[in-house]
């Protein structure tokens, strides 16, 4: 009987069962079990156990004949055969002359479980590998760190006979998030016919249910997830009196799903805005260029860069545009950049009004008061 760490019986695990010695004509041997009997392989030759000679596949009992007589040259060949979830299996040999022997084995299977990580958010991200058992035993277990691959190795495994799956998983390691990335996981099987399901497309679970002899081999790939930067600049006031203060705002929000790792803002404030400050964090300026790196933005928020100047002019309309770069690739450059003008003017900026009986009009230097006439009392 075959047990796991627990104790707890499991089946499904194949006896296995071949010739190990000439078999030759009136030699054979015969192979019984509590479990149908069924072909692994067949090992060709001239002379020996041949498939040919082979009867009773898929009962309890089967027995292989050989054959000869052996000639220069000739080569000998075997059936190699399996009875899955076995208790009791026997091989039982038949000679003529000479010597007979036969091999035994248990046939397990492999899983492997890898990990690639294409780009990290953080760049302190890191993710951990399971590969655990039917009955909830890790049967084995790897972490990436800092690097970009992990694998538990190969390990081995015993099937099971009820179809019960081992569960292959991966989390991130404290102080990391899965948040801000996708899964792929993509699967292969180095045995050739087996019929076993492979698991792949996303998640951070999948279950694989292996058959006896399999070698499986499973990859899940953490991308990030995209972040779509986008930028708006403002200006205030405008229009602005030629000599007095303007303020530019520039937001930066991730409109994306997946966190940004972090991005650079750059913009040429024109000539007539002088006097440039900025007290943004991750920001400086070298004359009217400003310069910004920004960190980690979370999708859905919101970063902001403030730049003051003084209106120095000449007068009229002045335009400039600061352009937006991610680290990580925008699924929409369209809202990367954004511009905004600003008009200087060389006179005071009054709004017309009507208030308390006066009425000021713009730009022509002077104003009307209307005076009410009562009549005596």
């Amino acid at each position: 009987m075959v047990t796991d760490s627990t104790g707890t019986p499991v089946k499904g695990y194949a006896l296995v069962g071949a010739d190990a010695e000439n078999t030759s004509t009136a030699e054979r041997i015969t192979w019984t079990a509590d479990q149908p009997i069924a072909q692994v392989a067949s090992i060709p030759g001239t002379n020996g156990c041949q498939a040919s000679t082979t009867t009773g596949l898929g009962t309890t009992t089967v027995s292989c004949t050989g054959t000869g007589p052996t000639q220069a040259g000739d080569t000998w060949g075997t059936e190699i055969v399996q009875a899955v979830g076995a208790t009791t299996f026997s091989q039982t040999l038949y000679e003529n002359v000479g010597r007979e022997a036969v091999a035994f084995a248990i046939q397990t299977s492999k899983l492997t479980l890898n990990k690639v990580v294409s780009g990290r958010v953080r760049g302190s991200d890191s993710f951990d590998l399971s590969v655990t058992s039917p009955e909830g035993t890790t049967v084995g277990s790897a972490t990436t760190g800092s690097a970009a691959t992990a694998t538990t190795g190969t390990l081995t495994v015993l099937p099971r006979a009820n179809g019960s799956s081992y569960v292959l998983g991966e989390a991130a390691s404290a102080g990391s998030s899965l948040a801000s990335y996708s899964q792929s996981w993509s699967c292969t099987n180095a045995t050739t016919g087996s019929t076993t399901t492979l698991p792949s497309g996303p998640g951070t679970v999948k279950a694989v249910s292996p058959l006896p002899g399999d070698d499986i081999s499973c990859t899940v790939t953490n991308s990030p997830l995209p972040a779509d930067l986008g930028i708006v600049k403002m200006v205030s006031p405008s229009p602005v009196r030629q000599g007095d203060p303007v303020t530019y705002t520039l937001v930066v929000t991730n409109h994306g799903q997946g966190d940004s790792s972090g991005y650079t803002v750059t913009d040429q404030v024109p000539a007539q805005i002088t006097n440039l400050q900025t007290t943004t964090p991750g920001c400086t300026l070298a004359g009217s260029n400003l310069s910004c790196a920004g960190g980690l933005l979370p999708a859905g928020q919101s970063a902001t860069i403030t730049v003051t100047g003084v209106a120095t002019g000449p007068i009229g309309y002045v335009t400039n545009t600061a352009t937006l770069t991610g680290n990580q690739p925008d699924p929409n450059p369209t809202n990367n950049s954004s511009g905004n003008t600003v008009e200087i003017v060389d006179v005071p900026v009054l709004p017309i009004g009507l208030a308390a009986g006066v009425v000021g009009l713009s730009g022509l230097g002077f104003g009307l008061r209307r005076r009410n006439r009562h009549s005596a009392s």
